[in-house]
């Protein structure tokens, strides 16, 4: 038991030295991996959506752009033969593009809340759950 968990925690020390959002590591069941700067997503292709983000947020995350964009943009990063989410399945739903990452925890660059503008990042929420507190 102790060598896997020192592979473990060796595994996972080595990982967030790339990038700060995994720095406690990430679910054996990954997915698809989509590694960005801002923000880590495992997306599932069976489901059109996120499994799990995990992000970083501290005083240096914020700064002073506002939301970028209203439109969610299909992410590129996905494999060719994945089914793409488009910003319009959402509309006349009855749910909301609710981010996972939210817009107002990246705005220090404009690059930043763009990022968070993928539909890999948004879920379908009932609007009374996204909107307001």
């Amino acid at each position: 038991m102790k060598p896997i968990i020192l592979f473990f925690l060796l595994s996972t020390v080595a990982y967030s030295q790339n990038n700060p959002n995994t720095l406690l590591g990430y679910p054996d069941s990954a997915g698809f991996i989509i590694n960005r700067p801002q923000y880590v997503i495992s997306y599932c292709g069976e489901l059109n959506s996120a499994r799990w983000a995990s992000w970083f947020v501290d005083k240096n995350s914020y700064g002073k752009v506002g939301r970028t964009q209203n439109n969610f943009l299909i992410d590129t990063a996905l494999p060719p033969n994945y089914t793409t989410v488009r910003h319009a399945d959402y509309t006349n739903s009855g749910y909301d593009r609710g981010h996972l990452v939210r817009s107002e925890d990246r705005t220090k660059t404009v690059e930043d809340n763009r990022a968070t503008f993928f539909l890999t990042n948004a879920i379908p929420q009932y609007p009374n759950l996204n909107r307001g507190i």
